[in-house]
């Protein structure tokens, strides 16, 4: 973000998160490629825990375009539970997402309950 501190003669920048000071000096016209807070939405396990805080709060059925998550290691005796049952009355497909990994890289399917 060094750029952000040479004054106001620059369109864009692509950086890494900024801390919530910095966007005080930018200007309308200026576009950065991070908003603040976007990890919220941006990693998987905020982005599910956001969105679990929502159907809490406005039901389930304004959110059920969302999958059944789980955030391992919290919910792994939920998890384990409906694997079982899942499992014990038709196949099921997992998909494994690590947290704060990019462009698809450790998703993997399963429909093994992995240890």
């Amino acid at each position: 973000n060094s750029n952000l501190s040479e004054g106001n003669d620059w369109l864009g920048t692509w950086s890494r998160h900024m801390k919530p000071i910095c966007f005080k000096a930018i200007r309308e016209y200026q576009k950065v490629n991070h908003f603040p807070g976007s990890f919220q939405i941006g990693r998987k396990d905020r982005l599910w825990r956001n969105l679990s805080h929502m159907q809490a709060v406005h039901s389930r059925r304004e959110f059920d375009f969302v999958p059944q998550t789980f955030v391992l290691p919290a919910d792994l005796l939920l998890f384990k539970r409906v694997f079982e049952e899942l499992t014990d009355t038709k196949e099921s497909k997992w998909i494994i997402k690590p947290p704060a990994s990019a462009r698809g890289q450790g998703i993997r399917v399963s429909v093994f309950y992995m240890k």
